[in-house]
């Protein structure tokens, strides 16, 4: 990297400096969404920080972390993110009585030690009167690429603790299936990017696949970047009923104690997917032979 480049990054970044030492860093919380009983199924909780002025702009996750990584400090971040979400949430759940599970994204990278990089999430837990089974931490796959020995220790610490384990990104790749059949994680959630291109039968492939591995394999599997009706039409064609996305909710600086199932009622009623619930249901295909059905 040239000297001016590293300049001008480190000046686009200042901000983070500032922002991090006054702890301006927020959790908002997008919800998680059962499509198949129009019930909330978790909130996944994002970092946020909105700039000072007038029209303070929020920044989101993707470039807050990138200024962490330019500014070296990404590894102390992450551990400050989970920590600022944990605490966020239990103030969350104690406002609301919300029952339902909080999704945290952590960096594998980031956390050498397991037992001593989350000793600040389980000191607030007894401090909050949380229980671990409250959290589901979703490991970024982006950040798996060559230590998959890392992950597992992660896993059996985190599964040892009691909480919950997620893939996140999952569906890119070049063997998007391994991570699912390796690790068995509790959830994953397949990338956006996947879901944006459903309708293209590459990535509707993918998808099925993995629904039939995590199926077998007692693994819950959630669509992310759900934003528009006929993503959610194909997803529910190829077998995923957990869902989040714009279509369900915006992320928000406060969690979404009910959801408008009338809403969700009404677009799956518009599509009849009714019958592909039927269709797509293990008596059904019992019965006879389930007949190939393209996704438009």
């Amino acid at each position: 990297m040239s000297h001016e480049l590293y300049n001008l990054r480190q000046s686009r970044t200042a901000w983070f400096d500032k922002a991090f030492a006054e702890d301006r860093f927020e959790t908002w919380y997008q919800p998680v969404v059962d499509t198949s009983g129009q019930s909330l199924a978790g909130h996944e909780c994002l970092i946020r920080y909105t700039s000072d002025g007038p029209h303070g702009r929020v920044h989101k996750a993707p470039e807050i972390l990138e200024a962490a990584r330019t500014r070296n400090d990404i590894r102390t971040f992450d551990s400050y993110a989970r920590a600022l979400a944990v605490r966020s949430a239990s103030l969350q759940k104690h406002l609301s009585g919300v029952s339902s599970p909080f999704f945290v994204n952590f960096l594998p990278g980031s956390m050498h030690e397991p037992e001593l990089t989350m000793q600040p999430v389980t000191e607030l837990l007894e401090t909050a009167g949380l229980k671990p089974s409250d959290f589901v931490f979703e490991a970024v796959e982006a950040d798996l690429v060559g230590d998959s020995a890392r992950l597992r220790r992660i896993q059996t610490y985190m599964k040892h603790q009691g909480f919950g384990f997620a893939l996140d990104n999952v569906g890119i790749g070049a063997n998007p299936m391994q991570g699912v059949c390796d690790l068995r994680p509790d959830y994953i959630k397949i990338d956006k990017n996947v879901v944006w291109n459903i309708e293209q039968p590459v990535y509707a492939a993918t998808v099925r696949k993995l629904v039939e591995i995590s199926e077998e394999l007692g693994v819950q599997v959630i669509a992310t970047g759900v934003h528009r009706k006929h993503m959610m039409e194909n997803l529910w064609l190829l077998g995923v009923k957990v869902m989040q996305g714009f279509i369900f909710g915006r992320a928000l600086p406060g969690v979404v104690r009910t959801i408008d199932s009338a809403a969700i009622e009404a677009q799956l009623a518009e599509s009849d997917l009714s019958q592909l619930a039927r269709a797509l249901s293990p008596a059904w295909a019992a019965e006879e032979e389930r007949p190939y059905v393209k996704v438009l």
